[in-house]
């Protein structure tokens, strides 16, 4: 996917082949100063976006840009203050990172530029949640983890106050876990202000809720005033309760601790101490540095049995590619591997953005590579998604020329000529499924429809006999249930929906991911199902209930494609971070992390036996894994 960096954007995400967003219709840069890959958008504020990005100088590193924007929709003297204010705002931030990017837990300033009207930054890409996305995942925080975020978090903020900065927007969207450690990172230095003496007023600025009232009143703001705004994060992530909904505004009091009494959750009078010096509404009421709150953690906390103090930790990746190993890479591809699959009689089939499908048989023998079948080429468009019919026969791919292409897969072939073309899509086919018992192919497009074709009498009717609309945005994901009677969509717009085909009904929508839901799969049994994201998780919903039942986190990245192994008791995904997990789902851990690929692993699928694993990536090529 290449990236639209016109800030208005609202749908900026577009295929390589394309020179123009086919959403606004801007020219597409394929890389900022000659080095930097924009590759998705991560959020936006009021006058800047950040991305996802790659430095193709620096061994393709991931790192994060900013882009500071004015408001495009301003004019004449509205529009010149707000390009001066956001070339302001650039400078300042670009000058406090430098001075502050030494700390391990502030990301560091790589670059800042100029470029096509607009500014950029360039910083250290911390993998990991921020404390928002770890609330809506794991649910309200328990003490022991306000614990280990005060005693985390507290001496980064005194590392800025000591070099006379205010940071002035602490809430739980800037603080990170870093996932390799489990330490927190203060990010997001936009509007941070260098104190002064005098206490001159500056711009108002802060979150409503959490800025305290000087910096909202007169634009004042002082070391307590970051400590206020941490105390308002802790209340927020005990309670899982809106800030402006913890205080009334009648009596002037916070109400977190009845909030908390009301939910059943008891916590320490020394807790309550610290908190509610840290959320005083005068000034010089509060802690007035860092180093007096960690003075009153020093030695208190819950105490578990035996006398020593409960921790929470944050587990490191496993890395240890335990039992899996890659037998042979596969190279015929000229670009881009979007899906793979593989037949009963153990063909393999890939789809690639050069527009062709490649085929292989593979060998039951690990040592002996794959004999190459040739290719299959029909498309106008890359090819992003395929399936193979119950009895292995028949082969369907679906393309960004908004086609499906059907093929013959029996030895007798035809010529390497599509049998059908079945068209009805207003744009990509990002998505297809044959039925597992009766002869049903199901599509998913980017036009958020999904389409049910019919074999009948030996032809492919060719028009759909069902279309079913009930996604917000494009359908990236298509999975039957093994009985063919239920049928899941995932996409764009963060849902999963759950059909009863014969009806066409809609009988449960599943919405608990933050970003676009980019595969799905029924467990073998037909009672869970397993969805992956651009979030970076995996989640196993229970289908009867529509219930989270597990939420797995282990990528630093989004999800690409996710596999059940033939006996159900193991599952792969793989991942954007270039790396494939196995999971054993009894015990919702990761037993092997493969990481050969030198891109991003797009797609994945078991052999019958389910010793062998395939996967292709955006690195061009297809890597068989065999477990020994």
């Amino acid at each position: 996917m290449i990236c639209c960096l016109n800030p208005d954007c609202e749908n900026p995400l577009n295929d390589e082949e394309s020179e123009n967003c086919l959403n606004c219709g801007s020219a597409l840069v394929r890389r900022l100063r000659g080095r930097y890959s924009v590759v998705r958008p991560l959020g936006h504020g009021g006058m800047s976006r950040t991305y996802l990005a790659v430095d193709e100088d620096k061994l393709r590193t991931y790192c994060v840009i900013k882009q500071f924007s004015p408001n495009s929709l301003a004019t004449g003297v509205s529009r010149q203050s707000s390009i001066s204010k956001s070339v302001k705002l650039f400078n300042e931030e670009a000058h406090r990172l430098h001075e502050l990017g030494s700390h391990g837990q502030i990301p560091c300033l790589l670059a800042y530029f100029s470029e096509d009207k607009k500014l950029y930054l360039v910083q250290e890409l911390i993998r990991g949640w921020n404390l928002w996305q770890e609330l809506r995942l794991q649910g309200a925080f328990s003490e022991d983890k306000i614990w280990e975020l005060l005693r985390g978090i507290l001496p980064v903020i005194q590392f800025v106050h000591d070099r006379d900065v205010i940071h002035r927007d602490i809430k739980p969207t800037n603080i990170l876990r870093r996932k390799r450690d489990g330490k927190f990172v203060l990010i997001d230095f936009g509007v941070a202000k260098r104190l002064t003496t005098t206490g001159n007023p500056g711009t108002k600025v802060g979150t409503q809720g959490y800025a305290a009232m000087e910096q909202v009143r007169s634009g004042r703001a002082y070391p307590a005033s970051d400590l206020y705004s941490l105390g308002v994060t802790c209340i927020h992530l005990l309670t899982a309760v809106s800030p402006d909904d913890l205080f009334d505004p009648l009596t002037g009091r916070w109400l977190w601790q009845e909030m908390l009494q009301k939910q059943g959750l008891p916590i320490s009078d020394r807790l309550k101490q610290i908190l509610d010096k840290l959320l005083k509404d005068t000034v010089s009421e509060r802690y007035q540095s860092a180093a007096e709150v960690l003075q009153d953690l020093n030695g208190t906390g819950p105490v578990a049995p035996g006398g020593e103090r409960s921790r929470t930790t944050t587990p490191i990746i496993n890395d240890v590619c335990k039992n899996w190993k890659c037998v042979h890479t596969l190279t015929g591809h000229s670009d881009k591997i979007r899906f793979v699959a593989i037949s009963p009689d153990n063909i393999l089939a890939s789809a690639s953005g050069d527009k062709t499908i490649g085929l292989w048989q593979l060998s039951k023998n690990a040592t002996e590579a794959p004999s190459d079948l040739g290719i299959l080429k029909g498309h106008s468009g890359s090819v992003g998604s395929l399936a193979i019919s119950p009895h292995g026969k028949i082969l369907a791919s679906g393309g960004n020329d908004n086609e499906i292409k059907l093929w013959s897969l029996s030895n007798d072939g035809n010529g390497g000529q599509p049998l059908e073309t079945l068209t009805g899509h207003s744009d990509w086919v990002q998505a297809i499924a044959f039925s597992p018992k009766v002869s049903i192919l199901a599509s998913g497009g980017n036009d958020s429809k999904i389409k049910l074709w019919k074999l009948e009498h030996g032809q492919w009717r060719k028009d759909p006999i069902a279309t079913m609309a009930g996604h917000a945005n494009g359908i990236k994901a298509i999975a039957f249930r093994s009985d063919g009677e239920i049928l899941a969509s995932g996409s764009d717009d963060k849902t999963i929906n759950i059909w009863h085909l014969r009806t066409g009904k809609l009988l449960r929508t599943f919405s608990k991911h933050l970003n676009r839901v980019n595969t799905i799969a029924f467990s073998p049994d037909g009672k869970s199902i397993v969805s992956g994201s651009d979030d970076g998780t995996l989640k196993l919903w229970h289908i009867g209930s529509g219930k989270v039942m597990s939420t797995l986190t282990e990528h630093d990245d989004g999800v690409m494609a996710i596999a059940f192994s033939p006996d159900g008791k193991t599952l792969a995904s793989a991942s954007r971070d270039r790396t494939i997990r196995i999971w054993q789902l009894e015990t919702r851990k990761v037993v092997a992390t493969l990481t050969d690929h030198e891109w991003w692993v797009q797609a994945i699928a078991f052999s019958r036996d389910g010793r062998t694993l395939v996967s292709g990536s955006g690195d061009n090529t297809l890597k068989i894994w065999r477990y020994d």
